[in-house]
């Protein structure tokens, strides 16, 4: 067994932790947020520049994805829209979070937004298996 072997073989357990610790506190973060958004009276529009929301999503995902050493390709451009920030965060992070839960080890993720027809599209793809018929 190599010296990286016998590193990462006894590091095991302390990651797992350090994983699971990070997972947990996702969840809790998510379950508040949830309820924070639910009793909300109202949407209420900002301007958002796209490429700081996506850098956010990445930044709060970091250790799930580096667990999975999953790499995520970002692209906004200069894109700013008027959106509800928590809501738009919400969705975009429940769609990142399924990709990188289904994606494999070592895989690629893409987040991305650009402009058509007037509206903003968002799309969010993975070298994962994807969903069966």
């Amino acid at each position: 067994m190599s010296n990286e072997d016998e590193f990462f073989a006894e590091m095991h357990p302390q990651i797992a932790q350090v994983i699971g610790i990070a997972v947990m506190q996702l969840l809790v973060e998510k379950l508040l947020q949830q309820a924070k958004l639910e009793n909300r009276q109202e949407v209420v529009t900002t301007s958002i520049p796209v490429d700081v929301l996506f850098r956010q999503l990445e930044d709060d995902r970091s250790v799930m994805l580096a667990a999975k050493n999953l790499t995520l390709e970002c692209d906004a451009g200069q894109l700013v829209i008027e959106a509800d920030a928590g809501l738009l965060s919400q969705a975009l992070g429940n769609l990142l979070d399924n990709a990188i839960d289904f994606t494999p080890r070592g895989g690629h993720i893409s987040l991305r937004a650009r402009e058509q027809d007037a509206h903003t599209v968002f799309t969010v793809c993975d070298n994962g298996a994807g969903i069966p018929d």
